[in-house]
């Protein structure tokens, strides 16, 4: 999906190059194919990626920090409540940082303030529009669907696949709350609970690595030759 949003759709063209009816081309955007990149590689919400500003970004210490989002229709950009977890840094690969930093190559900013992903779509009476929203980011998710007959996939399931690749790792309720940015910690576990290994699973696997040490010494014990004569007394 990364790919076919950054490489565009040229519809099929008929012997004399025109484009079948009803279908349209499609160009090249590799901004939102970033921005899909981003998501996955740091769990942002829609309206998070859409708001994020240079001076939220710190290449050094490979954080992201959320500050803001961006309210519909993609005029204003508003800071997220300190009082809840939404503000937040969240520890990213270098490859997400490596993402951010060729969009910076191909749309620089003039200051610190400016937004990463700025808006360059075209829809009609957006003139004074500024920043993406998530309508935009459907409306971007749908056409891949419809072009290349992919499932269903809206931006916010690339948060999902963070959250699953976090937990698959190891990381603890409190570590993707933190992480996701979800106010309580039950929303974290009611969303993502069945990622989990389950509690007999993990008691299972830990008396099986004790068994087998067990069942080791078990054979290791067989193997051994057995005494005979007056060394069976003794026993």
């Amino acid at each position: 999906m990364i790919s076919a949003m950054r490489d565009g759709h040229r519809a099929p063209r008929d012997k004399s190059g025109k484009r079948k009816p009803g279908a349209k081309d499609y160009p090249p955007r590799p901004d939102i194919s970033r921005m899909i990149e981003v998501v996955a590689g740091a769990g942002l919400r829609v309206s998070e990626v859409c708001g994020l500003r240079v001076c939220d970004v710190d290449t050094m210490r490979l954080t992201i920090t959320v500050n803001g989002l961006v309210k519909p229709g993609g005029r204003e950009w508003l800071p997220v409540p300190k009082s809840e977890k939404s503000q937040r840094d969240i520890p990213v690969p270098q490859g997400v940082i490596d993402v951010i930093v060729q969009q910076l190559q191909e749309s620089p900013q003039r200051d610190r303030t400016g937004p990463i992903f700025p808006y360059t779509g075209d829809a009609r009476g957006e003139e004074k529009r500024l920043l993406h929203d998530r309508a935009d980011m459907g409306n971007y998710m749908r056409r891949l669907h419809d072009v290349h007959g992919f499932r269903e996939v809206g931006m916010h399931d690339f948060r999902h696949f963070y959250a699953s690749a976090l937990i698959a790792g190891g990381a603890t309720v409190a570590e993707v709350q933190e992480a996701l940015g979800h106010a309580r910690p039950m929303t974290t576990l009611e969303t993502y609970t069945h990622l989990w290994q389950k509690r007999d699973s993990k008691l299972r696997d830990a008396a099986g690595v004790l068994f087998d040490l067990v069942a080791a010494e078990r054979r290791q014990g067989a193997a051994a030759p057995q005494p005979t004569g007056d060394g069976l007394k003794a026993l």
